[in-house]
């Protein structure tokens, strides 16, 4: 991939990411500004457990699932293209990387607004946390060229394992 192409793919990330930060940023604003501080709800309620709970789940699976995928991606391309040409392995390394840190983005925020309903709705401190795990998870997972070159060495370097145990 030419390091224009990768520049570009690292800006359409880095604008998606952003994008992501910045709506989930402003709900959260909007929670905090109009919850009753006043009936504030700290105690350790199911819904408070649950929403935590899931919270927490869904930030380590925008870590973990990612990775899987893309994993997998590897072994299928491994297997259509067994001496691919440089460009085409350029090219489908760079779409596996698009494809991993969108599923990454919206598992963490997913969870991160689920986690802000509960704090909105019910007033329950656990929802409020576990939207700002998730939220920092987003911030975490934003990419950065080199976040994204080496996730795309990865891609080509499974391809090849995958060619060699063949």
């Amino acid at each position: 991939m030419e390091n224009r192409q990768l520049a570009g793919l690292v800006r359409t990330l880095q604008v998606v990411g952003g994008a992501l930060i910045f709506g989930l940023a402003s709900f959260a604003l909007v929670t905090l500004l109009i919850v009753d501080w006043g009936k504030l709800n700290v105690e350790l309620s199911q819904l408070g457990l649950i929403v935590l709970i899931a919270s927490i789940t869904s930030a380590v699976l925008a870590f973990i699932l990612p990775g899987v995928i893309a994993k997998q991606a590897a072994t299928q391309y491994a297997s259509a293209n067994p001496k691919p040409e440089l460009n085409s392995l350029l090219h489908a390394s760079g779409q596996a990387v698009s494809v991993r840190s969108i599923i990454g983005f919206a598992l963490a925020e997913g969870g991160a607004f689920m986690a802000l309903l509960v704090w909105m709705i019910s007033g329950n401190v656990l929802g409020l946390i576990g939207a700002f795990l998730c939220l920092a998870v987003l911030i975490l997972k934003f990419p950065t060229t080199g976040k994204i070159e080496q996730q795309m060495a990865d891609f080509r370097e499974e391809v090849k394992l995958q060619q060699r145990g063949r």
